[in-house]
């Protein structure tokens, strides 16, 4: 899987409705964005979150006698303000459509969520919801 693959479908899995009507309308497109949100001069205004940012995937590879395939760790990131226990469901509906679902990607085999970690930001303000997912393909 190439990293625009990756990329592309990891977008797929989030860009749905019970994740985006949960998320910013400030953007000028759905507010999950690839690397670090946007930064735009009132991006510390509360408006502007919740979001979510894709990091760059690391791959350790995942290689049979025959073929050369991927071991792909992803990080996905939730930022919000609220303080409701609104980052709490939309983590999870997240989760919901990373874990063990079929992912458009060559050869693919399984994604798993290894790891979900809420955290608060040293801004006082923000919460963080970290999730860790593993893909993996064999073409």
């Amino acid at each position: 899987m190439t990293p625009n693959e990756i990329r592309s479908a990891t977008y797929a899995r989030l860009n749905v409705a019970a994740v985006t009507d949960l998320l910013s309308t400030q953007y000028r497109r759905s507010a999950i964005f690839w690397g670090r949100a946007p930064q735009a001069t009132d991006s510390g205004s509360d408006a502007m979150f919740p979001y979510i940012t894709i990091s760059a995937p690391s791959n350790v590879g995942f290689n049979t006698k025959d073929n050369t395939g991927n071991n792909v760790i992803l990080q996905i990131d939730i930022w919000s303000r609220a303080q409701d226990g609104a980052l709490e469901r939309l983590a999870e509906i997240a989760s919901d459509r990373l874990d063990r679902a079929q992912w458009a990607i060559t050869g693919f085999i399984a994604a798993e969520v290894e790891a979900m970690d809420f955290m608060d930001d040293p801004d006082g303000r923000t919460r963080r919801c970290m999730i860790r997912v593993r893909v993996i393909s064999l073409p």
